[in-house]
């Protein structure tokens, strides 16, 4: 048991989170006719025993984790006793998956990744709890086939940016590592030594070197953080798993019906806020070592929008058939392949993805794959336990972090009797008197009263400028407390973003009780639904 201690605030108080995420996490009624399982322990063990798991071919699936885990295990990692007992129990039928997924982020990237993981864990660890009919696994989903290497090319660690400088470009699980040990050579001196942080910064070094692929690279830091926890992995980036997703790739190519499959409940669900996907009449990408490439429906066939490749419906069918490796599934696809080769009774995600799932659902009907239970990841922001003191007593409470630091700072100084009130009282005055003697001067010379009520905005401002002054004075001399308002809300909104989406987690271990990304599991619950402040 380590010393961190977290307060809970519900989602929907945070003013964080979009309305339909709010409305899903709140289950509000008119998502009733969506038919989705409910996200509660009731709504996963009812799928986990409903659903129609006989359609997995566990052989294809274990095979191919086998052969991942051995490329593991010849790049010098240790296979876990926990990870080989799942992969194990993933042949039996009785065992189900509870998978999370992200791109591939240098060092994990930002926190919500370790958070991602940390809730599938948590969840696993739950169900297999309450229950012995089914074994619960966690799994890790690489989206090892995207091609945006902008989006996980910087790191932000203690406040620094650091850029991995590479010119490389494809699906990021096939490029090289190149580039990357000296940006965390970079990383390391900065962070200097600290409780813990050279064995996480080993594993770094261990897992990201030169010759091995970013999706090598992923699997051998996460297992090594999370391996003993028995989460396992998977890179879709495979020859046999592509050939068993083959029926969907031909129909979505052949029949082009995904946004009219999607177009229903699309509808309802724009009634309630913005949607973030834009589902084409193609879902898939051609792809090749240093590209992946969109297929664009043109007259009498399909080509890719830089018109390299070129097909008829006939030789594209024919080719996805044969060499089924060379797609790669959209946004909208993925989550079919997902649970089409995996026995998957939950996904956890972020709240994008909780919504562009929902607007999957009638796309998951129409190729009749089981909908998988959605649930938010957990959500939290770190705070060191002695500045998250100093702001306690000064007294904040609840979720008066969530406030601009502007407003925190008015409260403050109001709760302590230092408020503006005088300056609006002789605003109140001014007003007064001077309405009042422009009103006498007008009556007795018209043209009087534009020069009154000149004079009286110039005296407004002057009481404007003074209130500054004082302001500027008062928060001078109060430097010390107000610098604790403003590093607590720059900690939690760095550069004005929720930390969680920002920093990453090497920049807080070996401060306080922090010392592994684990020792943040107890705090990591998904069916809790709230954001958790967590002093370390």
């Amino acid at each position: 048991m380590n010393g961190l201690s977290s307060i809970e605030l519900p989602l929907e108080e945070t003013g964080l989170f979009s309305p339909i995420f709010i409305d899903f996490i709140k289950q509000r009624k008119w998502l009733d006719h969506f038919k989705l399982p409910k996200p509660n322990l009731q709504g996963l063990l009812q799928v986990a025993q409903d659903a129609e798991w006989e359609k997995i071919d566990r052989t294809i699936l274990l095979n191919t984790l086998h052969a991942q885990y051995r490329e593991l295990e010849e790049s010098g990692s240790v296979i876990v006793g926990s990870v080989k007992d799942n992969l194990a129990a993933l042949a039996s039928p009785d065992s189900r998956t509870i998978t999370t997924g992200q791109q591939l982020h240098p060092a994990t990237g930002p926190l919500y990744v370790v958070f991602k993981i940390l809730s599938t864990i948590n969840l696993c660890k739950q169900l297999n709890a309450e229950q012995q009919s089914h074994r619960f696994i966690p799994v890790f989903w690489l989206a090892s086939e995207d091609h945006d290497l902008q989006e996980v090319r910087e790191l932000q660690v203690a406040g620094k940016t650091y850029t991995w400088l590479t010119e490389q470009s494809g699906p990021t699980g096939r490029i090289s590592c190149k580039g990357l040990p000296e940006m965390l050579e970079q990383l390391k001196t900065d962070l200097g030594a600290r409780p813990g942080i050279d064995k996480l910064l080993a594993d770094v070094f261990n897992a990201y070197k030169s010759e091995y692929t970013l999706s090598l690279a992923t699997r051998k830091l996460i297992h090594e953080w999370f391996g003993k926890a028995g989460l396992l992995m998977i890179d879709p980036d495979a020859a046999a798993l592509k050939r068993s997703f083959i029926p969907v790739m031909q129909r979505d190519i052949t029949r082009q019906e995904a946004p009219q499959a999607a177009k229903r409940l699309e509808e309802e669900l724009s009634t309630h806020g913005s949607l973030p996907l834009s589902i084409r009449s193609v879902n898939l990408f051609y792809l090749g070592e240093q590209f992946r490439l969109r297929i664009d429906t043109i007259p009498g066939g399909f080509r890719t929008p830089d018109e390299r490749f070129n097909w008829t419906p006939e030789q594209l069918s024919a080719e996805i058939e044969a060499f089924p490796q060379r797609f790669s599934p959209n946004v909208v696809l993925r989550p079919l392949y997902q649970q089409s080769i995996l026995p998957n009774v939950a996904y956890i995600g972020g709240p994008a993805e909780v919504v562009y799932w929902l607007q999957l659902r009638g796309v998951f009907q129409l190729h009749d794959i089981p909908f998988p239970v959605l649930l938010p990841r957990a959500h939290a922001v770190l705070v060191d336990n002695n500045l998250y003191e100093k702001f306690r007593r000064m007294g904040f409470a609840g979720k008066d972090w969530l406030e601009k630091p502007d407003e925190l700072i008015a409260r403050w100084m109001n709760a302590r009797g230092i408020t503006t009130e005088v300056f609006d009282q002789a605003r109140k005055q001014t007003t007064l008197e001077m309405d009042a003697l422009t009103g006498f001067m007008e009556a007795t010379d018209k043209t009087l009263g534009d020069a009154g009520r000149a004079e009286k905005v110039r005296m407004l401002q002057a009481i404007d400028k003074l209130e500054e002054k004082w302001k500027k004075s008062q928060k001078r001399s109060e430097d010390q407390s107000v610098q604790v308002i403003r590093k607590v809300r720059d900690r939690i909104f760095p550069n004005g973003t929720l930390q969680e989406r920002h920093d990453n987690i090497l920049g807080f271990i070996g401060s306080g009780d922090l010392q592994h990304p684990m020792d943040l599991l107890e705090h990591m619950d998904p069916l809790k639904k709230s954001l958790n402040l967590i002093c370390y």
